[in-house]
This record gives C-alpha cells, structure tokens and sequence, in this order.
C-alpha cells in the first residue's frame, strides 16, 4: 500500500509562517474547546477527579514534606496534536498560531503538533512542586515554555477533544500563577507527516510553577 503525507494548511497563524496540519487538524481546536468548556460556567467551582490506577503520587521520605510530584500516563489517538490550557473562565480560549515544528504558546495555551496525524502516542505528566533537579535523557526533542493559570487548573487535552481517564487531573501543584511547561519527545519527527504511526511516539510532560 502507498502512504501519502497529508496536504498542510495554515490554522490561526498571524506571522506569516505554515503550520503543518492537514484539513483534520483544523477542527482539533474547536472540538478540545468544547470539551474543556462542557459544563463550566464562570461563576462555578470544579471538582478534581479522584486518583484512578493510572495515578501515582510520589511522596517525600520525610514526614510532613510537600508532596514532590503527581504522575498521570495514558495512551490513545492523538488526532495529530494536543493542548495544556488553564481552565476557560467566560468563553473559548484564544488559540496561538506558530509552526508544528515546536510548541505554539500564549500566556494561556500550549498547542502542539504530535506526528502521525491519526498515530497513537503514550504520554506522562508531571505535576511538580519545583523544577526538575537534571534533564532527562533519551529524547529527541524538549521545549520548555511558560503559560499563566488563573485558575490554577492547567489540564492536558488530546487533539480529539478528549480529557483521556488516565490524565484527568489537573498538571498544575502550587496554584494559580505562572508554570513553565516542559515537553519531551520521542519518535515524533520520524512519524511527523503521515497518516499512522512509523514508530512509536512517547512524550513526557513536566509542570512546576515559576515566576515571571
């Protein structure tokens, strides 16, 4: 069988530049939206999800310490790419444009561009007390980029409009205020531009709070 590399399009990019998305790619924005905002309301409070098996809290050795770290995996069909958002208050959010070569980010937003258009990837997050004591190795990529929580909710959202089971808690330890997010990435520039996976695709996603 042939395999062809879908046609690119621009999606919300004012500077000129061509991100790397198919006609599918384009609805990603309005479907996480959606999602995100089903049954919010500004004036409403929002529960966290209870820790699922897919949860683990790492606590510190010594009694009455912060926790160090709440890690969250899941797996599934990225639909070609995935957002962290702080939790809408009042309307959907404004999208960042850019390229699909690194992260798009506005001081509420990270949009990013996975590989395979319909590829399935494995991702880990982190929600961190401080920032990670040395880089992990074994990636290909990693970015870091900062995004502003009001609400102290930032949230990880798959390019289907989907919250998966297994990342449902928020990414966010400390609050509101500033985070810097950090992206790993594994496998996603070889499979970048086709339709199903050529290799397997893993991200890991680190959060920790930071001032501006």
């Amino acid at each position: 069988m042939n395999r062809t590399r879908p046609s690119s399009e621009s999606v919300g990019d004012t500077t000129g530049h061509r991100a790397c998305l198919s006609p599918r790619r384009s609805t990603i924005i309005a479907a996480i939206a959606l999602v995100l905002l089903a049954g919010c309301s500004s004036g409403e409070d929002h529960n966290v999800a209870p820790v699922t098996p897919n949860h683990e809290t790492q606590e510190s050795e010594n009694e009455g310490e912060v926790l160090e770290q709440r890690i969250q995996r899941g797996e599934g069909e990225s639909f070609g790419a995935f957002m962290i958002m702080d939790w809408p208050k009042g309307g959907p959010p404004n999208i960042p444009g850019g390229t699909c070569m690194e992260p798009a980010v506005n001081e509420k937003v990270v949009f990013f561009c996975t590989g395979a258009q319909y590829g399935y990837i494995s991702v880990e997050t982190q929600a961190l007390h401080h920032a990670p004591e040395r880089i992990e190795s074994g990636w290909e990529e990693i970015f870091d980029v900062q995004v502003q929580s009001e609400t102290g909710l930032l949230f990880w959202g798959s390019g289907g409009g989907d919250i998966w089971d297994g990342i449902s808690e928020p990414l966010t330890a400390d609050g509101a205020g500033q985070y810097t997010v950090r992206i790993h990435a594994r496998g996603r520039l070889e499979n970048q531009g086709w339709m199903d996976n050529e290799v397997d695709e893993d991200y890991l996603i680190q959060v920790w709070k930071t001032e501006p």
